[in-house]
């Protein structure tokens, strides 16, 4: 199991840069997207929501104190998503080599 950032660096071959998942619910055509980035101040969760083709959604932003952190609320947003019937469309994680 992974405990540390570093042995997770370390597993990875490289820094870690940040994360994106995506899910979608075809029966409304509704998407949910997380992104987990560093920033000057640290790590940062986003979130976005709406509806497929459209220019409405929403947006916000969630300051993490660790990337280990980050992934934690990442997780938990999984779970909900998958309890409200969104399919992962994909998930990729960004590290510097």
């Amino acid at each position: 199991m992974i405990k540390s950032q570093a042995q997770r660096e370390r597993f990875l071959g490289g820094k870690m840069l940040g994360m994106r998942q995506r899910w979608e619910k075809e029966s409304n055509d509704r998407y949910y997207e997380v992104y987990l980035v560093r920033d000057l101040l640290g790590w940062d969760l986003m979130r976005a929501w709406g509806r497929r083709g459209t220019s409405l959604g929403q947006v916000t932003h969630i300051p993490c104190d660790s990337f280990e952190s980050g992934l934690a609320l990442v997780e938990q947003i999984s779970k909900k998503r998958l309890k409200k019937h969104y399919q992962l469309v994909f998930s990729v994680e960004k590290r510097s080599h």
